[in-house]
């Protein structure tokens, strides 16, 4: 993960800080294929998005979704995102 995005604003409760480690960095990757940015590119991007307000981290009992003005951006089941951040 970039140190360049450091959180986002929502509310997923529950999450251990390497499942939002793991979503951020999704979300990073996520970005610079959608955008054709690079990494640092995409973070820089998110930390914007996040200083405003517009990259969300929300979620409810069966997935969590980080979305960046208003546009999923990573979409996980919470048993997907579980086994992944192990």
């Amino acid at each position: 993960m970039s140190s360049l995005i450091t959180a986002a604003i929502g509310a997923a409760s529950g999450l251990t800080d390497a499942e939002r480690a793991l979503l951020l960095a999704d979300a990073v990757d996520a970005v610079a294929a959608r955008d054709g940015l690079s990494r640092e590119a995409a973070a820089e991007l998110l930390d914007r998005a996040t200083e405003t307000g517009d990259a969300r981290l929300v979620g409810d009992a069966e997935r969590v979704t980080v979305t960046v003005y208003g546009e999923p951006v990573v979409v996980m089941t919470r048993a997907e995102l579980r086994e992944l951040a192990g």
